[in-house]
């Protein structure tokens, strides 16, 4: 499966701002992106290897691999932290 995710915002390195600009986007936490990604992968789930990058679900995804991607994802936010 292919999804893509706005780029995590570490506590300190801008946490719970909006990414707008390029200046706002630098300030994600490219280093917790790269644990969520691998986490992610090991879960099952390709996601785009930077966080700048963007894929999107298709008509090809089902609810079960949706809830799936879900699934792996809440293990992978634990992981990435």
């Amino acid at each position: 499966m292919v999804f893509s995710l706005p780029p995590l915002r570490g506590e300190g390195r801008g946490g719970g701002l909006p990414v707008t600009d390029y200046t706002s986007a630098k300030r994600s936490d490219t280093a917790r992106y790269g644990r969520f990604f691998h986490a992610m992968l090991d879960g099952g789930v390709f996601l785009a290897a930077s966080q700048f990058e963007a894929a999107f679900v298709s008509l090809a995804h089902g609810a079960s691999d949706l809830d799936e991607a879900a699934a792996a994802a809440r293990r992978a936010f634990v992981k990435s932290r």
